[in-house]
């Protein structure tokens, strides 16, 4: 989940990068860059809530990451079918609590903002933020299908990837997304569970 939370709450969103002019994204989106799968184990310590907790996870999936036509090698759109699993601990007390998801996550289109920034609109679709407590009682479930706007600019390199500026729309279409509520308080949470 923090991973999780670090690629698409913190970031934004765990899509790529852009570059001149508004364009499209029609299917497919463009020529192919890159696609392949991932599965992956990680652990870190995250420390940025009032106690420091760890984090053992893996995360499996397929991408893929097209040219976005019209943006001269500078702009590129994701799609990202993923699965996440995490334990945290809190290693003071060896309480535990899971978070997992699952979902679709796709940039439908892209438009040249200035410079190398640029305007992201995606999609998400699934159960992509899920909590259990230490009995693996259900405590929180994203779930449904999102739609959002970020800016995101593309360090002007002709690679995927740069970095976050800011989210700027957010739309539920159908489903509920706790997590995204304005009152959302996840290291509350993380107190609630493993404090």
């Amino acid at each position: 989940m923090l991973k999780r939370l670090t690629v698409l709450f913190f970031s934004g969103a765990l899509f790529l990068s852009l570059g001149t002019a508004s364009v499209e994204a029609k299917t497919p989106p463009g020529d192919v860059y890159d696609r392949g799968h991932f599965n992956d184990t990680y652990e870190f310590e995250y420390d940025s809530c009032s106690f420091p907790f760890e984090v053992k996870g893996r995360a499996k999936g397929s991408f893929i990451t097209y040219n976005l036509p019209g943006s001269q090698g500078q702009a590129f759109l994701g799609h990202n079918r993923n699965r996440f699993k995490e334990v945290l601990t809190n290693p003071a007390n060896g309480k535990k609590m899971y978070v997992s998801g699952r979902g679709y996550a796709r940039e439908v289109a892209g438009h040249h903002v200035k410079g190398d920034v640029w305007k992201f609109d995606a999609i998400e679709t699934g159960k992509p933020f899920v909590v259990r407590d230490a009995n693996r009682k259900l405590v929180l479930m994203d779930r449904g299908k999102i739609f959002m706007t970020v800016l995101f600019d593309t360090l002007g390199d002709r690679e995927p990837g740069g970095k976050f500026v800011e989210e700027t729309a957010s739309k539920v279409i159908y489903g509920f997304f706790p997590s995204r509520e304005a009152d959302f308080d996840f290291c509350a949470l993380v107190n609630e569970l493993m404090g």
